[in-house]
């Protein structure tokens, strides 16, 4: 059979024309079971057949396309589909790798050994810096807070030192030394990604506290400045509850406390800076308090040991005078005790003694005298014969005038009296006068 359309020979069974795609006449029915046997016909000798012009010019594309596909068609999807298998392969092996080491670098909570007198629930969180390597070799520098519960870090698997930046100030105004807090922290691949590492106990976060007396006023407002910084703050006002610190375990702001992040921050700086100062004055008001009691003590002791020593030196002068009276007395002399006066009358003696002159127009003149401190017993001689007198006051011939007004003993030996002397003034005239001793 000839194409109709384009002349070429077409064998067998065909509905198209294999060269220009044309239906074949006689071709249209699809089932031929019915039909009867074709009749076998001689075969017409080949010749040249003229193609009617109006076939031969006929378009392409309105001729039908034959059904049966073409293999240089199929050998590209199948190419297609290998790419795109192998691109899909790639793609879940880039999504596993990337998962795996997304999970390799989940953070993990690091349960910090925190060593801080007083710090609790209402103090401030202490600033640290994490530096080190996670487990890709990739650098971690960060400023993360830290509770007193030793919760608050959060870093990948990896090696790191932890340093302290800042002093937290405790509920009880405490502010604390932090230059010296370092610690070294290795997470292995013994800690799962996302998990959490309890640093050993012998490893603390230490903190000194300074002593209230010398807290300065710049590191108390170095402290305040840590306190609004602190993360927390922005993390409990939006309720996220999330980002650096948290999950520290810290209740330093009240659920029902109002306000942003920033004026909760400020309000804590505010209420634990003057904690912090009132710790200090009252430390001061303290110290105050004692060195006053202690200078009293002080000033006490001085008084009681100034007053036991000179107790104890008038003791030892009087053992000295009374030796000194003793021997004096063991030779014979009468020791007489008392103030001298030099240049009296008569009349200034009894003055003096606050008494009358009982010789009043007595014989003129002035005595050198030693007022005596008590009535004393003077033995002598008079013209009426030997005797002992009483009297309150003596004659001290010869003695040194130096010596007026100051307060002695005297030996003096047995003197003679006037017959008309009556206890107030003795002019004795002595065999001689010493002076024991001077107070």
């Amino acid at each position: 059979m000839y194409c109709p359309g384009c002349g070429n020979k077409v064998d067998g069974d065909r509905r198209f024309c294999p060269r220009c795609g044309r239906q074949l006449p006689g071709t249209t029915r699809q089932d031929t079971g019915n039909q009867p046997a074709p009749v076998s016909r001689p075969r017409p000798v080949s010749r040249p057949v003229s193609r009617p012009a109006q076939y031969a010019q006929q378009p392409a594309q309105e001729q039908p396309k034959e059904e049966t596909p073409k293999k240089p068609r199929r050998k590209a999807t199948i190419l297609v589909a290998a790419v795109v298998g192998i691109l899909l392969l790639c793609l879940g092996v880039a999504l596993y790798v990337a998962d795996k080491r997304a999970k390799e670098v989940a953070p993990v909570s690091v349960v910090l050994a925190v060593k801080a007198y007083s710090l609790d629930a209402q103090s401030s969180r202490i600033p640290v810096k994490v530096q080190g390597t996670d487990v890709h070799g990739n650098p971690v520098d960060e400023q993360q807070w830290v509770s007193y519960t030793g919760k608050g870090v959060r870093v990948p698997r990896g090696t790191y030192t932890i340093v302290a930046l800042g002093s937290p100030i405790a509920s009880d105004g405490t502010v604390y030394a932090y230059t010296q807090t370092t610690l070294q922290v290795t997470i292995g691949s013994d800690v799962e990604p996302g998990g959490t590492l309890t640093a050993p106990q012998n490893q603390p976060l230490e903190l000194t506290p300074i002593d209230a007396l010398e807290v300065t006023d710049q590191q108390i407002d170095d402290a305040v400045a840590w306190i609004e910084r602190d993360p927390q703050f922005a993390d409990d006002a939006s309720g996220a509850g999330s980002g650096s610190g948290s999950g520290s375990g810290s209740s330093l702001i009240g659920s029902s406390q109002a306000g942003s992040g920033a004026s909760r921050a400020k309000a804590v700086a505010q209420r634990l800076r003057a904690a912090a100062i009132a710790r200090r004055d009252k430390a001061v008001e303290a110290k105050k308090k004692a060195d006053e009691e202690a200078a009293a003590a002080q000033k006490a002791a001085e008084e009681a040991a100034a007053k036991k020593a000179e107790e104890e030196a008038a003791a030892a002068k009087e053992a000295e005078h009374q030796q000194l009276i003793a021997a004096a007395q063991a030779a014979g002399y009468q020791v007489l005790v008392g103030t001298v006066q030099t240049g009296f009358s008569a009349d200034d003696i009894c003055a003096r003694l606050g008494v009358a002159n009982p010789n009043p127009g007595s014989s003129g003149g002035t005595y050198d005298v030693i007022l005596l401190d008590s009535p004393t017993n003077v033995s002598g001689n008079s013209v009426d014969g030997p005797s002992t007198r009483t009297v309150q006051t003596a004659g001290l011939p010869g003695i040194d005038p130096s010596t007026n007004g100051q307060h002695v003993a005297v030996a003096a030996a047995s003197g003679i009296f006037a017959s008309d002397t009556q206890g107030v003034y003795v002019p004795i005239t002595f065999g001689g006068c010493q002076v024991l001793y001077t107070d």
